[in-house]
């Protein structure tokens, strides 16, 4: 089927509304020439006539809205009669058309014109509907409790994760890291959560008197994009923190501070905004990262997955403390 536009017509849904078969695709490609056209039959086989006024949804011509790459759309009927379309697109943070939070997923409502869905207004969406604000607002924090199941929690590992290396126990949380983060190879030790907000405020606490090899947080895009806050033990009060950016096919460490501490644990933080990662432990600010490292648009792979924020360890043990969370500010 070559579509309307005959470039990357995809995911094609089809509905019927009165006398009429629809079938809605996605076409473009899913970065920013997105969008998503209407076709109509009498019957389901076709043949199927193209709406003139195609797209119905797309921000192609909208270079300077927060909101691009809109499509892979579907529709829904509410019982009370009224439609509505969900579909994907990303959100941009600066002039520069870069986003490091991945494809989301939006809703936008649906009115019908001559016996065709437009969605939002003339396919143009916003961020936010005041008919569809959430009745019960939903908390800005989330907190990982290591004693519940992982099961409850919208958490990622990577690759195929070997169960030995995360033991719950106590309620805190023993990673076992067998290789670096940065290794194609292997399975590396990472539990992380979807980076949800521009702002937000990443922590997690380490046990320091069980601390083997590196471990730490990190802001992680892939194998090959990630920023990592590592501590290493020299003795028992005496500790390497150090930032590690991974960029492209090469990783650096940035900046390191010696940090002496009575103390059994150290809290680790990573804050972020729409233009850096500050990473912090206690309350030493041990670097800062641009956005932009992690974004979609300056990797070798334009994959829309998005960062995550999460904790780690490298050739040895550590463990963190009772929970990790994350605040959407």
């Amino acid at each position: 089927m070559g579509g309307v536009t005959g470039h990357a017509t995809e995911a094609p849904h089809i509905y019927k509304r009165e006398r009429w078969y629809y079938l809605l695709i996605a076409e473009g490609g899913t970065e920013y020439g997105h969008q998503a056209n209407i076709l109509r039959s009498r019957t389901i086989e076709g043949p199927y006539e193209a709406y003139t006024a195609n797209p119905i949804l797309s921000h192609v011509n909208r270079k300077g809205h927060p909101i691009q790459a809109t499509g892979h759309a579907d529709f829904i009927q509410t019982p009370d009669g009224a439609w509505y379309a969900v579909f994907l697109g990303i959100r941009l943070f600066s002039k520069a058309r870069l986003h490091n939070l991945g494809r989301e997923s939006f809703i936008a409502p649906v009115t019908w014109h001559d016996g065709w869905p437009i969605i939002g207004e003339e396919g143009h969406v916003e961020l936010f509907y005041p008919t569809l604000e959430r009745k019960h607002s939903e908390s800005s924090v989330q907190t990982i409790e290591f004693q519940n199941s992982f099961d409850r929690y919208p958490l990622l590992k990577l690759r195929v994760p070997k169960p030995q290396c995360y033991i719950q126990e106590g309620g805190n949380l023993t990673l076992i890291g067998e290789v670096s983060l940065g290794e194609w190879g292997g399975e590396p030790t990472l539990l992380a959560l979807r980076q949800g907000e521009f702002a937000t405020t990443f922590t997690a606490t380490l046990d320091l008197t069980s601390l083997e090899g590196r471990a730490g947080i990190v802001a992680w895009y892939n194998s090959d994009y990630h920023l990592k806050l590592q501590v290493e033990k020299q003795d028992e009060t005496l500790f390497n923190v150090s930032m590690i950016r991974a960029v492209h096919d090469f990783e650096a460490v940035t900046k390191t501070l010696e940090i002496e501490t009575s103390s059994k644990v150290m809290t680790l933080c990573c804050t972020s905004d729409e233009e850096y990662y500050h990473f912090h432990a206690d309350e030493n600010l041990v670097d800062k990262a641009s956005i932009a490292t992690l974004c979609t648009e300056t990797t070798m792979y334009m994959t829309f997955t998005g960062a995550l924020l999460g904790i780690w360890a490298e050739e040895g043990a550590a463990t963190f403390v009772k929970e990790m969370r994350v605040e959407n500010r």
